[in-house]
């Protein structure tokens, strides 16, 4: 896949907060309908000021398979080692919003690690809005919907983790089943060896006992010989 880098100032959308001077862009590009240079899905267009402690704050909206697949946790475990407020919530549109206050930096990681696509969880479009900071929230919190909902959403997370354990329980089988079949090949291999070592030690006593037998025949002969020359020995 062609993916090319580059620095540039974007324009903003109306209704986009301008980002102040001095600003740099990053675009990331993959090839587009028609030959040309799109953005796909996915994909995040984001500005990011010079300097990285600036205090600043993002609207974010993820689209794809990002409800009813624990996606709200994992953003919300995101924010752990960060200095990141905020909150995040599901949309109707089965969308998901974050809101987040934080470092440039910070904010710029934190969206590094939730825009994923790790089974069961598929962002496929994630767009960014980025604003000032208005330090109205302590701490990041996820935004229930109603009990209905959230047993619904907890009732399919909990499937689809089972799926997932389903999935890699049975890798694990495939990986041991390989892993024996393996063993049985080198039995097999230690065996043929261990025939071939028993059948070179038979041959070899039978070799030598025959050697040995005729040496003894032939030094019998001797004495016999010496014997009757009066030699005694």
């Amino acid at each position: 896949m062609d993916v090319r880098r580059s620095r540039a100032v974007l324009p903003q959308p109306a209704g986009h907060l301008s980002p102040p001077a001095p600003y740099n862009a990053i675009l990331l590009h993959l090839p587009g309908a028609g030959g040309g240079i799109g953005c796909r899905p996915g994909k995040i267009i984001y500005a990011c000021h010079t300097d990285c402690n600036l205090m600043r704050r993002f609207v974010a909206i993820a689209q794809g398979r990002v409800q009813r697949v624990g996606y709200r946790e994992h953003v919300y475990g995101a924010t752990f080692d960060r200095a990141i407020s905020g909150y995040v919530k599901n949309l109707e549109n089965d969308e998901v919003e974050i809101v987040a206050e934080g470092s440039e930096k910070d904010l710029q990681d934190f969206i590094s690690e939730i825009n994923i696509i790790r089974r069961p969880i598929a962002v496929r479009s994630f767009t960014v809005r980025w604003e000032k900071a208005t330090e109205e929230y302590t701490t990041f919190t996820i935004i229930r919907g109603d009990f209905q909902e959230e047993i619904s959403e907890r009732i399919d997370y909990a499937g689809n983790l089972l799926h997932s354990m389903d999935m890699k329980f049975d890798r694990m089988l495939d990986r041991q089943d390989q892993m024996l079949d393996r063993q049985d090949q080198t039995l097999q291999v230690t065996r043929e060896v261990k025939e071939e070592i028993v059948g070179f030690r038979s041959d070899t006593r039978k070799h030598l006992d025959d050697e040995f037998g005729e040496i003894r025949e032939e030094l019998v002969s001797i004495k016999d010989a010496l014997a009757r020359a009066g030699i005694q020995v």
